[in-house]
């Protein structure tokens, strides 16, 4: 529910009304992330449709092609320490197992296709 809820403030807020810091992503980005999403939330998954995991689909939805951990870390302006990486390596993982993202290679990845669950 919580998924579907800030995707309908999202989309009710007037055009360039973004909050400080956020950047703009593409429309159909962020429309299959949201679908992964909400498909996950649906599907009783609360872990995967926390605050930190869908700031990490935000970063998917707003790039083309696939991202390691560090450049993943980076997009969301986090130090990317040892440690950081290896929980960012154990977070995108996890969201691979649900199908929400793809392990394209070893510790690369990209955004799932909508329809993948």
């Amino acid at each position: 529910m919580i998924t579907r809820q800030t995707v309908e403030e999202v989309l009710a807020a007037p055009s360039g009304a973004l909050p400080p810091g956020v950047e703009p992503v593409p429309v159909a980005g962020l429309a299959r992330a949201a679908a992964l999403l909400v498909a996950a939330e649906a599907g009783g998954d609360a872990t995967v449709t926390s605050p930190a995991y869908r700031r990490i689909a935000a970063v998917f939805a707003g790039t083309a092609g696939p991202l390691r951990c560090k450049e993943v870390c980076a997009a969301l302006r986090e130090e990317a320490t040892a440690s950081r990486v290896e929980t960012m390596r154990s977070k995108l993982k996890r969201l691979a197992e649900r199908g929400v993202l793809l392990e394209t290679e070893p510790g690369l990845f990209t955004l799932a296709a909508a329809g993948a669950r």
